[in-house]
């Protein structure tokens, strides 16, 4: 229960920061989606959501070499 207060807290948190610090608040959203994936999916859970934000955002890096070169 303690676990779950803290992540609604955190993402709270976060959601307040994205006026004024986008990239911060990203990044505390993505380590507290990350420890609520963790909590509710175990190691696989993580492993899999890391996977696929690395490949998000890899993609997203690309797109924006390509758009920068136009």
């Amino acid at each position: 229960m303690i676990n779950v207060l803290l992540c609604i807290i955190m993402l709270g948190l976060g959601l307040a920061l994205i006026a004024f610090y986008t990239a911060i608040a990203m990044i505390v959203i993505w380590f507290v989606l990350l420890f609520a994936v963790g909590h509710y999916f175990g190691g696989v859970g993580v492993v899999i959501y890391i996977v696929l934000s690395v490949i998000i955002a890899y993609n997203i890096y690309k797109a924006d070499k390509e758009a920068e070169n136009e």
